[in-house]
């Protein structure tokens, strides 16, 4: 009993491994980049602190219909003051989902078909990139909402290979949570909803009944909150877009900001994602559907209106994977890894040197 118990825990170890080792080393970052870099007060971070001023009934606290359509992150931050101060709450689920993402980075590779090796890299390229250093372990809300952007993004995948009305609901409440917290759910709901409707394997009916859950669920909820916050404040998202969305389309949409924001999204892996293409011809149908769909949608984001690698970063998971194939095809062991290190010590360096700058 005792040798089966500890080949159990084994097994659990062995399976566990990888993302502990993520984990560990997500934490170095993370503290490195908060030793070397710190925190960066911004506009976002004080609306939000105001709105769980608000939502915890304080009688002076100003009201930001712009920050109430997105609920969820003042919630969190509300609730946690019970026990912290509304700085470190903050600061609290930064972290947390900087974790979180790394974890649903690393089933988004094997979602995709990596093996475990090949998923950690991924993270790696993904977690200790420049937008997700500079922004994501940072006073901003990026972190949650990227990690309910690739989660779903896994689940698509899921789905693409093993269709089930289980992972349509699980996604649909993804989505659904997702863009209570930030607007980037609306992406990877696009993308969902393409892959059931263009997927080769299901009847008439049964995509019916998918795009019927995720709409009843996604669209009912979140269409809901628009209507209250409207009501209550005469405010909707395009009141948002029209005042804050699309403020940037006139002086930060030039070529040299637009390039410098989407060479920081993966740095040096860049150079990795042509190789990478050259493969695609060999992967499978519901991969190379993936592709299709993935990277025009996720291109939205240069709709956003502002030009940042923080707001571009939708676009990366995909590209990533291109980069990812490029890498797990070079035999030579002291070559992959001296590429992922030159990488990931471009990142540091761009992190380091650009200071305040916004890339």
């Amino acid at each position: 009993m005792r040798n089966m118990n500890r080949t159990v825990l084994r097994t659990v170890f062995i399976r566990l491994l990888p993302v502990l080792l993520i984990l560990c080393i997500g934490a170095g970052l993370a503290a490195f980049k908060l030793h070397t870099v710190g925190l960066t007060p911004n506009g976002d971070y004080d609306g939000y602190l105001e709105t769980a001023q608000l939502f915890r009934g304080a009688p002076n606290a100003p009201i930001l219909p712009g920050r109430i359509l997105k609920p969820l992150n003042p919630l969190v931050v509300a609730l946690e003051e019970n026990v912290m101060s509304p700085e470190t709450a903050f600061l609290a689920q930064v972290v947390v989902f900087y974790f979180l993402f790394l974890i649903v980075c690393y089933f988004f590779g094997r979602a995709f078909g990596f093996e475990k090796k090949e998923s950690v890299l991924l993270t790696l390229i993904l977690g200790a990139s420049y937008p997700i250093l500079k922004y994501g372990v940072d006073l901003y809300t990026e972190t949650g909402a990227l990690f309910f952007y690739v989660l779903s993004l896994a689940l698509t995948l899921w789905y693409m290979r093993v269709p089930s009305k289980r992972i349509v609901l699980v996604n649909a409440l993804v989505l659904t949570i997702g863009f209570l917290w930030k607007e980037y759910s609306a992406v990877s709901a696009l993308i969902f909803g393409l892959a059931i409707l263009f997927h080769t394997g299901l009847s008439r009916r049964i995509k019916f009944e998918d795009l019927a859950i995720l709409g009843g669920i996604f669209f009912v909820v979140n269409f809901a909150w628009q209507v209250v916050v409207y009501l209550q404040y005469h405010y909707t998202y395009l009141s948002w877009y029209q005042t804050a969305g699309a403020s940037g389309f006139k002086s930060q949409f030039t070529i040299k900001n637009i390039v410098k924001s989407v060479g920081a999204l993966l740095g040096l892996a860049w150079l990795l994602v042509p190789f990478g293409m050259l493969h695609f011809k060999n992967l499978t149908a519901w991969q190379k559907q993936f592709f299709i769909l993935s990277i025009p949608v996720s291109c939205v984001a240069f709709l956003w209106g502002n030009v940042s690698s923080r707001l571009f970063f939708v676009i990366a998971p995909a590209f990533a994977l291109f980069a990812i194939l490029a890498l797990s095809r070079m035999k030579n062991f002291y070559v992959r890894y001296s590429i992922l290190f030159f990488i990931l010590i471009g990142n540091i360096v761009w992190l380091i040197l650009s200071g305040r700058m916004t890339v």
